[in-house]
């Protein structure tokens, strides 16, 4: 069996469910759909490469979300439900770990 890497996270908020990654020890690079309503249900996220650890409440963890939002109403959005900085392109990380 293949095993995830460590920072693989995955989310849920409500219906959605999606891909996560840590960044930091405390803030997850996810798409904004993935967590906008989290101002209506719960986040919770687990982790593949831990299944024993099971799903785990964000709040409990202190973590943070990242959130990728190409379009203004998806940055309101993620703002309102509590995440920390949103991004509306990917291209200034991607060249950040381009230069790394």
């Amino acid at each position: 069996m293949r095993r995830s890497a460590a920072w693989h996270a995955r989310i849920a908020c409500g219906p959605e469910v999606g891909a996560g990654f840590l960044v930091t020890a405390r803030r997850v690079l996810t798409c904004a759909h993935v967590v906008e309503g989290s101002d209506r249900a719960a986040v919770t996220v687990s982790f593949p490469h831990a299944r024993e650890l099971g799903e785990v409440p964000a709040q409990q963890l202190g973590l943070r979300f990242v959130g990728h939002a190409p379009t203004a109403a998806g940055r309101r959005a993620l703002g309102e439900g509590g995440s920390e900085v949103t991004v509306p392109s990917l291209e200034p990380l991607l060249e950040a770990i381009a230069a790394l």
